[in-house]
């Protein structure tokens, strides 16, 4: 499957970049990037894939991480304290072969282009 340039592209294009800045950009999300550290070493690149927030502050993310991971993140926000319940990754391939949809699949081609243009997290951001 290749990529097209299509307007499916550019949308998951920003959803993939606005993701990212989360992780850069807000306490919440450096506090999760941290705790992703803590467990799986220093992140290069970072970019989120599927967002579910659910009722009662809990999130649910899905992360391709360094371009060899997808890290599920279950997060559970009591007010201004964020807590992270459980993190969980595997291997980018296993991710990969349990998409059944194709859109899917093109978001994670999108998420792999924008790892050849902005291939690192900027020091400042971990």
């Amino acid at each position: 499957m290749k990529l097209r340039n299509s307007i499916a592209e550019d949308k998951y294009r920003e959803s993939l970049i606005e993701g990212r800045r989360y992780f850069l950009e807000s306490e919440n999300g450096k506090k999760v990037l941290k705790r992703i550290e803590e467990i799986y070493g220093k992140v290069k690149s970072i970019y989120v894939l599927s967002h579910v927030p659910e009722q009662g502050g809990e999130d649910f993310y899905r992360v391709l991480v360094d371009g060899d991971k997808v890290i599920s993140c279950d997060l559970q926000c009591d007010g201004a304290e964020l807590s992270v319940c459980t993190i969980e990754g595997r291997p980018v391939k296993d991710y990969e072969d349990g998409l059944k949809g194709k859109m899917e699949r093109i978001q994670l081609l999108v998420a792999f282009d924008l790892l050849e243009k902005i291939p690192q997290l900027p020091e400042s951001g971990t």
